[in-house]
């Protein structure tokens, strides 16, 4: 579980038990980590996620049983994820509804009671659907920056997001978005097309950065001795 965690980019949670039942703190996650869980659940796994999310009843091979979800059947939407309670989180849920191809995503935790709990879900939801907008950047497959690259075939390799890229900015607001690129660079050849190499800051006014991976466009392989030379004398004089 936890090198399935790492995979997807869960870096601030631990499981130490499979069960996930509490254990005094051995076992956490965080919230963000949380929504990396949910998209890729989504994202990665779409058809088994419709198929155990967003069902308020259903069977378990005779037994008949209801979901303790507070939104599905609620929120215009919703379609999952999962409630909980710890004695450190208190009543909790990971939630996320889909309007018109926009998904969002929530984490709420510290809840008092179960019944707080669900007013708070179905009021974020309603609030981040009716408050914001998705600001569209890019297209997916579309180039959204070059990265250098050393010893390869080409001196640079596009780089693409595996998904359309939005800014999530506020609706009655006109907030400047703007973006900066990271990456340990130049990358060194061979570059295999799809792999992970950098991400996209996306900044928006008043509002918390988010970081966005990015992969290489194509392939690139290393460079023969010719090339090499041919390469560096370009760098030298560029």
């Amino acid at each position: 579980m936890n090198d399935a965690a790492r995979r997807i980019g869960m870096t601030h949670s631990h499981y130490n038990t499979p069960n996930g039942w509490m254990d005094d703190g051995q076992t956490f996650v965080s919230a963000r980590d949380l929504v990396r869980l949910a998209d890729a659940m989504t994202m990665r796994y779409p058809a088994l996620y419709k198929h155990f999310s967003g069902q308020k009843h259903y069977r378990w091979e005779d037994v008949a049983m209801t979901s303790h979800d507070p939104t599905v059947g609620v929120v215009p939407g919703a379609d999952g994820i999962k409630t909980g309670y710890t004695r450190e989180a208190g009543y909790n849920f990971l939630g996320s509804a889909q309007r018109d191809g926009r998904r969002l995503v929530m984490v709420l935790a510290g809840a008092r009671t179960h019944f707080d709990r669900d007013l708070a879900a179905r009021a974020l939801l309603e609030w981040g659907f009716s408050e914001w907008r998705a600001y569209p950047l890019f297209a997916q497959g579309a180039v959204v920056a070059r990265a250098r690259v050393q010893d390869g075939s080409a001196n640079t390799v596009p780089l693409v997001a595996n998904r359309a890229l939005y800014a999530t900015v506020p609706r009655q607001a006109r907030a400047r978005v703007s973006m900066r690129l990271h990456y340990r660079g130049p990358l060194v050849a061979p570059i295999v097309q799809g792999a992970r190499v950098a991400e996209v800051q996306v900044l928006v006014d008043g509002v918390e950065s988010s970081s966005i991976p990015l992969y290489a466009g194509k392939t690139v392989p290393a460079a023969g001795v010719l090339a090499r030379m041919r390469n560096g004398l370009m760098n030298l004089f560029s």
